[in-house]
């Protein structure tokens, strides 16, 4: 596929999953023998879809912008912003019902079609001082 291709799959993906939450979209495009390389994320498909059942809990208004995206040979790097509601369990915190921001960047690896890769870098320091978990510092 082409870096244009590769960037419309990745777009695809990234609007379904987040903003339609429809996680039927990991069997189509996510690879059986996907590698997260990004905490909180098991690997495979069923790790991608206890991510998003966890974000869909914790954030059902959880709406995901994507920033940029770059593509080159069978990678797609993307810049983004997620803003939601914090309503439910996340990560073991119960509902703060606090606004959060979070803001990360991702790097994908494609083969013939599917997502086989990701590494995320992922502000959830600011994300988790403005659910008020960790202390904002004094000064």
């Amino acid at each position: 596929m082409s870096p244009e291709e590769n960037k419309a799959l990745v777009r695809r993906y990234l609007e379904t999953a987040w903003n339609k939450k429809d996680p039927t979209i990991v069997d189509e495009l996510v690879a059986e023998d996907f590698a997260q390389h990004a905490a909180n994320v098991l690997p495979g498909r069923e790790g991608v879809k206890k991510f998003f059942e966890m974000v869909y809990a914790g954030f059902p208004d959880a709406h995901f912008a994507l920033e940029n995206i770059i593509a080159e040979g069978n990678q797609v790097a993307t810049r983004f912003t997620v803003r939601g509601t914090h309503q439910g369990l996340f990560l073991g915190i119960p509902a703060t019902g606090k606004s959060m921001t979070l803001t990360g960047m991702a790097l994908l690896e494609l083969r013939d079609g599917k997502i086989v890769a990701n590494w995320n870098e992922l502000d959830m320091l600011g994300a988790l001082r403005q659910l008020g978990v960790i202390p904002k510092p004094q000064g």
